[in-house]
C-alpha cells in the first residue's frame, strides 16, 4: 500500500476515534430500573410516575426523572464514564422534555441540571409539555473516569423531565478537518 493511503487509512482512524461515544445506553432503548443501577445507569430518588419508558422517545425508549414535588431530594440519573483524557475537551448533549403538568414555576431556568463530576455544565428550562429540547455542553476533564449526571426539579422546583439522546463526545471540528486532509491526500494519488 502506497504511503498517501496508509497516511489517509490512520488519519480516517483516528478521525472515527475522536467521535466515539463514552456514554452506554443513552438512547435508552435497554432497561434502566428506578432507583437502581442497571443499563449503564445509576439511578436516584424517583417515585413510580418517574422510571424507564420502552417508547415515548426521542425515537425509541426513555427515562423520566420524577419524584413527585419532593423539596429535599431531585430525581437524578447518573452514570461514570471512563477512558476520558484530562485536560481534553468534551461535549455532552441529549434531548430533554418537560413531562406532566406540575411546572412549579413555570419557566424556571434552573430545573433540569447535567453535570461532570461536581461541575454544572448546563441548566434548562421548563419546556413545552412533550417537547422535546436538544442541550449541548462543553467541559474540560480533570479526571480520565468522571461521573456525567442530570437531574430534575433542581433547586426546589418541582418540575419533572423526561431525557433521550445522551452522548459524551470529543468535538468534531478535528475531525472533519482530519477527514478533508485524508480526502485531499486521496484526491492527490488518484492523479
Amino acid at each position: 500500500m502506497s504511503p498517501v493511503r496508509v497516511i489517509g487509512a490512520a488519519l480516517i482512524g483516528l478521525a472515527s476515534v475522536a467521535s466515539a461515544d463514552f456514554i452506554v445506553n443513552g438512547d435508552f432503548e435497554t432497561f434502566v430500573p428506578s432507583n437502581g443501577t442497571g443499563g449503564g445507569w445509576s439511578t436516584f430518588h424517583n417515585d413510580g410516575l418517574g422510571g424507564w419508558r420502552s417508547t415515548g422517545g426521542n425515537l425509541g425508549g426513555m427515562f423520566i426523572l420524577n419524584d413527585g414535588g419532593s423539596a429535599t431530594t431531585d430525581p437524578t440519573i447518573m452514570q461514570t464514564v471512563t477512558g476520558l483524557t484530562a485536560g481534553r475537551r468534551y461535549v455532552l448533549s441529549g434531548d430533554y422534555a418537560s413531562v406532566y403538568v406540575n411546572w412549579a414555576p413555570w419557566g424556571a431556568t434552573n430545573s433540569f441540571e447535567v453535570l461532570v463530576g461536581d461541575i454544572l455544565i448546563f441548566q434548562g428550562p421548563t419546556t413545552n409539555l412533550l417537547n422535546w429540547t436538544h442541550f449541548s455542553a462543553e467541559f474540560i476533564a480533570t479526571d480520565e473516569t468522571m461521573d456525567v449526571v442530570i437531574r430534575a426539579e433542581a433547586n426546589g422546583t418541582d418540575n419533572d423531565f423526561m431525557i433521550d439522546n445522551i452522548m459524551l463526545d470529543v468535538p468534531s471540528s478535528g475531525s472533519l478537518a482530519l477527514l478533508g486532509l485524508s480526502g485531499l491526500a486521496m484526491l492527490r494519488r488518484r492523479r
